[in-house]
C-alpha cells in the first residue's frame, strides 16, 4: 500500500518489510521490495541507502518515506535533521499516566484519544545510548541525569490518554497519542518506561526486574502479537513548500488487540 504525493518522494506503509540484513528471517527487505516496485537510480544506490529517507524500529510499524530521486533524498534527509518533520505514534502502556491540568475544560473523563490536550505530558529526560564494547553496535539507550556529555536532549509529548482495562485481568492499560520533538533512538519506549509507563510487549525496556519484566512480556505476547508501538502520522513540507500530511491508522494485528483484549475505563 503506497501514497505518491510527488515526484520525488513516496510513503510506503512499513510492517512486515525488513531494514536491514538479518532482520525478520522470512521477509522480504525493503530494499528489495523498493527494486521490485519503484525501480530508479535510487532504489540501487546504497550510498544513499536506497532511498529510504528514515528509519522506523524493529517491530515499529506506520509510513516510511522513500525518495524516488537523489534531490529528493538530499531534501528530506535535511528536514528530518533539522527536525521539520512532525511525528506522531500511538502506544498502548501499563497503567495509567496521568496528564497536566487542562486549562480550558476540567472535564478530562471526556477527552478522546483524537482530540490534542492543551496541557500535554512533557518528558524530557536526558537519553545515552548504550553499545556493545565488543561490537560497538547499540544495544540500548538509557536516561542519563547528567547534563554533560553522556546523554543528549530528548522530548516527549504525551498528549492525550485513552484509560483502559484487561477483559481478562482487569490490570489498567492506556491507548496514548505521543508526539516526539527530538529523534533518539528507542526515545518514545525509554520516556515512557522511566516515567513507569512501559509499552506492551516491549522485551527490551521492561521497567522490572529482569525475571518479573520478562515473565509478563510472555505473558504479553500471548494476546500482544509485538511491541503496540505505531506511527500513525507524519507531516512536513514538500520540495515546493506545500504541506504533506501521510496519516497511517493502526495496522489489524494492533487494532485486534484493542478491540479483543481492552475496554475502555473511566476510574
Amino acid at each position: 500500500r503506497e501514497e505518491s504525493f510527488d515526484s520525488d518522494s513516496l510513503s510506503q506503509r512499513s510492517s512486515a518489510l525488513r531494514g536491514r540484513k538479518g532482520e525478520g528471517k522470512g521477509s522480504p527487505s525493503i530494499q528489495n521490495f523498493l527494486r521490485a516496485n519503484f525501480p530508479s537510480d535510487v532504489s540501487e544506490d546504497p550510498r544513499v541507502a536506497f532511498g529510504i529517507c528514515h528509519r522506523l524500529d524493529k517491530d515499529t510499524s506506520g509510513p516510511l518515506v522513500v525518495a524516488k530521486t537523489y534531490r529528493g533524498f538530499h531534501f528530506m534527509r535535511l528536514l528530518f535533521e533539522a527536525r521539520l518533520v512532525n511525528k506522531r505514534y500511538i502506544c498502548l502502556v501499563h497503567g495509567h499516566p496521568d496528564l497536566p491540568p487542562d486549562p480550558v475544560s476540567t472535564h478530562a473523563e471526556t477527552r478522546t484519544l483524537s482530540e490534542s490536550c492543551p496541557s500535554p505530558l512533557r518528558l524530557s529526560s536526558r537519553i545515552r545510548t548504550v553499545k556493545d564494547p565488543f561490537t560497538l553496535s547499540l544495544t540500548s539507550s538509557v536516561v542519563d541525569p547528567s547534563v554533560g556529555i553522556g546523554g543528549k536532549s530528548a522530548v516527549t509529548l504525551v498528549e492525550s490518554v485513552q484509560k483502559l482495562r484487561h477483559r481478562g485481568s482487569g490490570e489498567p492499560y492506556a491507548l496514548c497519542e505521543v508526539s516526539i520533538l527530538t529523534g533518539r533512538t528507542h526515545q518514545i519506549r525509554v520516556h515512557l518506561t522511566h516515567a513507569g509507563y512501559p509499552l506492551v510487549g516491549d522485551p527490551k525496556y521492561i521497567g522490572e526486574s529482569l525475571v518479573e519484566g520478562g515473565q509478563r512480556v510472555r505473558r504479553e505476547w500471548s494476546w500482544c502479537p509485538r511491541l503496540f508501538l505505531h506511527c500513525s502520522e507524519l507531516s512536513f513540507s514538500d520540495l515546493e513548500g506545500g504541506p504533506v500530511t501521510v496519516a497511517c491508522p493502526l495496522p489489524v494485528d494492533l487494532q485486534t488487540v484493542l478491540d479483543q483484549q481492552m475496554i475502555s475505563t473511566y476510574d
